[in-house]
C-alpha cells in the first residue's frame, strides 16, 4: 500500500 497526503487528508490505497 502507499500513502498520499492531500489537503491535510491522508488517503490510503491498498492492493493485493
Amino acid at each position: 500500500h502507499y500513502f498520499k497526503m492531500e489537503v491535510g487528508v491522508v488517503h490510503v490505497y491498498a492492493a493485493n
